[in-house]
Formats: structure tokens, sequence, C-alpha cells
């Protein structure tokens, strides 16, 4: 899986190409600490390696998922309807029980959206998209997808 600096690399060359319709949406994972404490680092890489599997899933042609650190992945998309796909998506994600450690549990999903903007430079996309995953995260809740704009 791509990691922050390919991110930064990709939605660099998106923003000079064509800022028009890309998206970037900053995914927070809820409940991922008390996984990894309870069934150890190695249950919490088999829910991330779950987690990333699920997101790359169905990616159209220019989508990148990528990890950006810790329990946050970054999506970068373009279209239309991508943000209300890949939303969809993380939502199903969301409901999910998934497996760590042979242990069945449930996460959810904090998700800022940020749409690019003319003169936007890569660090103001992905500051508007991590202060409003901030903000959905005011609403998290497991087994759900909590959704921010900014």
């Amino acid at each position: 899986m791509p990691n922050r600096a390919a991110c930064v690399d990709h939605l660099t060359a998106a923003l000079a190409t064509d800022p028009a319709g890309l998206a970037v949406l900053f995914c927070d994972l809820d409940g991922f600490k008390p996984v990894n404490d309870r069934l150890g680092h190695a249950a919490g890489d088999e829910l991330l390696v779950a987690v990333a599997d699920h997101l790359r899933a169905d990616l159209r042609e220019g989508d990148m998922v990528s990890r950006f650190g810790g329990d946050e992945f970054v999506i970068v998309t373009r279209g239309e309807d991508a943000v209300e796909v890949i939303a969809s998506r993380i939502g199903a994600l969301a409901a999910r029980t998934l497996s760590a450690a042979g242990t069945e549990v449930r996460i959810g999903v904090s998700v800022g959206v940020a749409h690019a903007q003319p003169d936007d430079r890569t660090d103001d996309v992905l500051t508007r998209a991590d202060m409003a995953m901030y903000e959905a995260k005011k609403s998290k809740a497991i087994g759900a997808l909590s959704l921010a704009v900014a």
C-alpha cells in the first residue's frame, strides 16, 4: 500500500494537472487502539490489512488509497459522485464485523473530506481534510461512518 510520501506525490501531481473535481478523504479508525491494546500489535496489524484491503477494493482508475500513518488512511479521488461512492464503501466497512487474532472486532471510521480549490497546494487540501476529520470525530461511533466536509 502506498505510504504518506507516495500520497503527497500523487496529490501534488493531481493538483498540478487539474484540481477540478479532486477530493481528499482523510480517514481515521475509531476503536483501533482498544483492539491493539487488548489483542496485541499483531492483531492490530491484521486489522489494518483488512481495512486496507477493503478500502482498495473496487478503486476507480486514478483513485489512490494510502496509509498515512498509524490508523489513518487518505484517499485521493476525482469525479462528480466519487466522494459519495467511497463514503458508502467506508460506511459498509464500518458496519462489518472484522477479524483480528481470531476475534471478531468492530470499528468506526471518521472521515474528513476536502474538495480541491483552483490555487490549492497539497498541504492546503490535506490540512482541510484533516481538520474535517477531527470535526467528524466529535460524532464518532463504533460500527458507523462519521463524515464531515471542509
